[in-house]
């Protein structure tokens, strides 16, 4: 992707795909390659130019996956391929509603916390762990024509979607190990990794970078982020969901006993 800046309109441009032209108020305008099929142009618009625009406007969009529990909603970051939409099919699977499975929407809450926000409802898998978490994989539809992910949403098999927005109780940066592990992130090391997962339209506007730091840190100071290890073995999807649930319960709890405390 490159990005470019000619007064107030910005020029996102994807080589052999399509170039998107979006101005200051945040209207789009696209020019795709006449053979570009309009999966590919919808992907590009909802996983690349939106979470830009949203962020230009002043929200925080993160590149994650996120589902929701009874303890609030857990988050999963990491590059593309790290495992983000299989562990979310997993948990999805296991009944914990889906926000999203490769990015949301985090904003503050009149109590000083977070929530996330439920983006669009579906799910997007390789091959591999497409057949091996669902049977029925024939409503699966492509993503784009570029990649071998599927899509499957909501009408397609049987997962639960989460409607609305739910507190952020964690953020969870995956990594790959032998055995499942959970550590917690100093906090240079978290401020980066939320920076990456971040979106921005154009990196020399200063106001808006200041901006985006300051929402990052707001983040970081008040939901926990962790570093999840775990092996790439979908035998251990199951072992990876208990230990992340049993951590979010133990969050849930010192959170619960902090605002004891202090009362």
């Amino acid at each position: 992707m490159s990005c470019a800046r000619d007064g107030d309109v910005y020029r996102l441009g994807f080589p052999g795909l399509a170039t998107f032209l979006i101005d200051d108020g945040g209207a789009i305008a696209c020019r795709p390659l006449p053979t570009l099929p309009a999966g590919t142009l919808e992907h590009l618009l909802i996983d690349q130019v939106l979470p830009r625009v949203l962020t230009h406007r002043g929200c925080l969009v993160l590149h994650a996956g996120c589902v929701a529990s009874a303890q609030g909603a857990i988050a999963f970051l990491g590059d593309s391929g790290s495992g983000k939409s299989t562990l979310c099919a997993d948990f999805a699977c296991a009944g914990h509603p889906l926000l999203g499975d490769d990015g949301i929407v985090v904003r503050r809450t009149a109590a000083e916390g977070f929530e996330a926000l439920a983006t669009y409802p579906g799910l997007r898998l390789l091959p591999d762990p497409l057949a091996r978490l669902f049977d029925d994989t024939s409503a699966a539809t492509p993503v784009a024509h570029y990649t071998t992910k599927r899509r499957l949403d909501r009408d397609s098999v049987a997962f639960t979607l989460s409607a609305g927005a739910a507190p952020l109780r964690a953020l969870y940066v995956l990594d790959t190990g032998v055995d499942v592990g959970i550590t917690p992130l100093v906090e240079r090391d978290a401020f980066m990794f939320l920076l990456r997962a971040s979106f921005q339209l154009h990196l020399d506007d200063r106001e808006r970078s200041r901006g985006l730091f300051e929402r990052i840190g707001g983040v970081q100071d008040a939901v926990p982020v962790r570093r999840l290890s775990y092996p790439r073995d979908f035998d251990r999807l199951g072992d990876v969901r208990g230990a992340v649930m049993a951590d979010v319960g133990e969050l849930a709890n010192h959170a619960s006993l902090e605002g004891c405390a202090w009362s």
